[in-house]
């Protein structure tokens, strides 16, 4: 999948390595015996951080943006993460710790982000990445 257009440079280069580390990942879920892929604690926080500038992009260019796309990427993202039989059984971002999935899924998608919105899924991530 392409990085979103309104990322800079910098995050589309982190998008892409994530997606291709993911892919590697991925690839391999067939060989665990309960077809769960084990969490590999660096890669979730390399995600978590990716997301939460992700966020600190969108809040300092807040005025510039298209906030509802920025809302459908960061809503969507973690369908990028899912994997098994169908491809679509598992997301990789439902961690023990915290279910990223679930994070994401709780913005509103009828309406652009708020800066509330932003600040509150922020302070969750960066919750999350701390209990890894």
């Amino acid at each position: 999948m392409n990085p979103p257009v309104f990322l800079p440079e910098k995050l589309q280069k982190k998008y892409k390595e994530i997606s291709e580390q993911f892919n590697k990942i991925s690839e391999d879920w067939k060989k665990y015996e309960d077809e769960i892929i084990p969490q590999n604690p660096e890669f979730a926080k390399k995600i978590i951080s990716f997301l939460i500038e992700v966020i600190e992009y969108i809040e300092k260019n807040y005025a510039q943006l298209d906030l509802l796309k920025c809302k459908e990427f960061l809503r969507y993202y973690y369908y990028e993460f899912y994997y098994g039989p169908n491809g679509d059984d598992r997301s990789y971002l439902d961690f023990d710790e915290i279910s990223i999935s679930e994070l994401l899924m709780e913005l509103r998608e009828d309406e652009p982000i708020s800066k509330k919105e932003l600040e509150n899924l922020k302070k969750e991530l960066a919750k999350a990445q701390k209990q890894f």
